[in-house]
């Protein structure tokens, strides 16, 4: 199949697997934007008063948070059943594996980009108004979603091969989530933990959107540099891999 052909199997995917995406839910495509603003209501409750207290315009910093943790949460998450749940098409098909797991990014991709339209009006009211480095985001969305391809290709990967990779995620990405300062201020973190959250990709992902929207600010070019450096090194390490081990697909899941 050609390129052409590739992107026509992709589109059709995307746009399937979007519109299946929450159907048979009671409330469907309206719980991808209850879900950050109900996460929302939980920790402005719980955390406004215990971390936010010394962090200007604290609504609109935990919003921005949540929206571009919970892209890279819902996405991976979705990366491990990607190939279980397409078992029937990946033995009975020549359909690239490669654009299974595009696909299934993508289809979260479009749901955050929508999610986003709608929180952006809602920053505009908690005190956000952004400036002409809200130019910016589109570079913070792209490098956000090769991370999330990166991440994508190790763990859809890894899944038809070791069963147990949902729960070992669903642990580490809780504490990828406790170590990204969404509900707290980095300045708060005792010097011998900000190693550990230095290290989390989230936490540059989200600083970078808050500069955007909230700051009115752009990373240093040596930060952008050597983190676009280091989110493009995993996306060919983790395909490399994938693309190495795909040809046992069909027999596993």
């Amino acid at each position: 199949m050609d390129a052409r052909g590739h992107l026509h199997v992709l589109r059709a995917l995307t746009r399937t697997e979007f519109r299946l995406r929450d159907q048979g839910t009671l409330l469907g495509f309206t719980w991808t934007l209850l879900h950050p603003l109900l996460l929302f209501l939980v920790l402005h409750t719980i955390f406004a008063r215990m971390t936010g207290s010394g962090i200007d315009r604290f609504g609109a910093y935990l919003l921005i948070g949540i929206a571009f943790w919970n892209f890279f949460s819902s996405a991976t998450a979705g990366a491990i059943q990607i190939f279980p749940r397409r078992a029937a098409l990946i033995r009975n098909s020549n359909v690239s594996r490669t654009v299974l797991v595009l696909s299934g990014v993508l289809t979260y991709f479009l749901s955050h980009l929508l999610e986003l339209s709608v929180l952006l009006p809602l920053l505009l009211l908690l005190g956000c108004v952004p400036g002409v480095h809200v130019l910016f985001l589109p570079v913070v969305l792209l490098l956000e979603l090769l991370l999330v391809l990166g991440v994508s290709f190790l763990l859809s990967t890894a899944a038809v091969y070791f069963r147990d990779v949902e729960r070992i995620w669903s642990i580490l990405s809780l504490a990828l989530f406790l170590m990204t300062p969404v509900f707290y201020a980095y300045r708060d973190i005792p010097g011998a933990q900000r190693v550990w959250v230095q290290a989390n990709p989230v936490t540059h992902i989200v600083a970078f959107a808050r500069g955007a929207l909230l700051h009115h600010e752009v990373p240093g070019l040596r930060h952008l540099a050597l983190f676009t450096a280091a989110v493009l090194a995993l996306l060919a390490v983790s395909w490399a891999l994938f693309r190495r081990q795909q040809g046992g697909f069909a027999e596993r899941v």
